[in-house]
């Protein structure tokens, strides 16, 4: 085989790897939805992000492609996410802290992940009361604006 033919099978070689083997990957949160501080003396809340890599039907060349790329000396890659690199790129900035995260993508009960481990912050008893009182009140302030708007719509129809 000539160089050209070598670089035309290596192209047909990758284009059917992006074809046969498209990961999926999501970003789950556990616990899901909004997290509050941690009150003093009590730590900060614990919570995970967690990316899920789904690797698509298989993790296995198939074997025409295999014969193929040993027929003109081509190692293909992995199709196995496990032991794929994980760069978090997270900004918590100061609500919240890394405690732990995965580097590589690991098999956890049959699933493809990697885990960054967070922790909120903290704050005295005084400021919960005073956040708590004003996501109340602003609760209130949404609820007036919401009912206010009904009712110019309201009598909008009726005009």
């Amino acid at each position: 085989l000539d160089a050209g033919e070598v670089f035309q099978a290596l192209g047909l070689v990758i284009a059917l790897a992006g074809s046969i083997s498209p990961w999926i990957a999501v970003i789950e949160a556990d616990p899901q939805g909004p997290m509050s501080y941690g009150v003093a003396p009590a730590p900060g809340n614990q919570g995970i992000l967690r990316a899920v890599v789904d690797p698509g039907p298989s993790i296995e060349w198939p074997a025409p492609l295999k014969s193929c790329a040993d027929l003109v000396g081509l190692e293909l890659p992995s199709l196995d996410p496990i032991g794929s690199i994980v760069e978090w790129d997270v900004t918590f900035a100061e609500h919240a802290s890394v405690v732990d995260q995965d580097g590589v993508i690991q098999n956890i009960n049959d699933r493809y992940v990697a885990n960054l481990k967070y922790a909120t912050s903290v704050e005295c008893a005084e400021q919960a009361l005073l956040s708590a009182a004003a996501v109340r009140q602003r609760g209130k302030a949404c609820a007036g604006e919401k009912a206010g708007r009904a009712g110019q719509k309201a009598s909008r129809a009726k005009s």
